[in-house]
């Protein structure tokens, strides 16, 4: 099964369990298909809220972002 254009979601949160409820730094486009068990890598850069509190926070990133990917067979 092969994939188009896809968005990558990320989010931060003050736990492991990252959800869409957590806090959200932004989005990044994954264009072209990638084959079955294929990887791929990339790198974004994220703008972390400057009001956050201290301590220690996860970020995340969230694959199918928009939940609408157009696979193929």
């Amino acid at each position: 099964m092969t994939a188009g254009n896809n968005y990558v979601n990320y989010y931060l949160s003050t736990d492991a369990n990252i959800t869409s409820a957590d806090t959200y730094l932004g989005q990044q486009l994954i264009s072209g298909s990638l084959a079955t068990g294929a990887s791929s890598s990339t790198s974004t850069t994220v703008m972390v809220p400057g009001t956050l509190a201290p301590g220690a926070y996860y970020i995340r990133a969230i694959p199918d972002g928009t939940n609408d990917p157009i696979e193929t067979n």
